[in-house]
């Protein structure tokens, strides 16, 4: 089995946990070595028997081990994937829990995770450090570009693109064959049936403009 750790131990890092180790049922993969977590309150404790092992610098020492990142806000874990490779860790595998449907010409990028009940029709792509959260339905070729979050119950109309760093808010919808800007948020229950602007915050039915952000992080 191949050590791996877990970056952030809250509600997040515990799914991972349990999927790996549900992962681990069918297929012995993975030996989970420990947390880290950058909450300094949380050292030197364990978080559902398994031990913190101290913040990210941590992985300055052993950057060598498999690592995902339990964090779902795209723009930090963007930030601390640029940290972490400053660090040499290069090792970060996709994380998906088995009671997911996914086509299989699907691809899932690094780093990605992939909660139970979800389904990803033919011809799709998820990019890298993508989160899909319970139960959402990804139509047939969509591309969910890297650090995208989807929030659980998100249904993705076919053709649709979501670009770099966007969230999908709980309960939303995407008419098929739209694009969504890089790093722009649809508010939860959104009913998408036009094109989003990069940066822009969007809400209602039908989805509105609501803000746009002052800055698009460097991609």
């Amino acid at each position: 089995m191949n050590d791996i750790v877990i970056l952030g131990s809250s509600g997040v890092g515990r799914f991972v946990l349990h999927s790996i180790q549900e992962i681990n049922l069918i297929s012995k993969t993975w030996n989970i070595f420990g947390f880290i977590d950058d909450d300094l309150s949380k050292n030197d404790s364990y978080v559902d028997g398994i031990p913190v092992l101290g913040t990210s610098s941590w992985l300055k020492d052993n950057p060598g081990v498999a690592v995902v990142i339990a964090l779902s806000d795209p723009a930090v874990k963007y930030r601390l994937v640029g940290r972490l490779q400053e660090f040499g860790c290069t090792n970060f595998p996709a994380i998906v829990h088995p009671h997911t449907w996914i086509a299989k010409d699907v691809t899932v990028g690094d780093g990605s995770i992939i909660y139970p009940g979800t389904s990803i029709n033919v011809g799709s792509k998820i990019g890298r450090f993508v989160m899909i959260n319970m139960n959402c339905a990804v139509g047939h070729d969509v591309t969910v570009e890297d650090y995208s979050f989807l929030a659980p119950n998100v249904g993705i109309g076919g053709n649709t693109h979501i670009s770099k760093g966007c969230v999908v808010g709980i309960g939303s919808s995407v008419k098929q064959s739209i694009t969504i800007g890089e790093w722009s948020v649809l508010g939860a229950g959104s009913a998408v049936i036009r094109n989003v602007d990069p940066g822009q915050t969007v809400g209602g039915v039908p989805a509105k403009p609501i803000r746009s952000i002052s800055k698009i992080p460097k991609t």
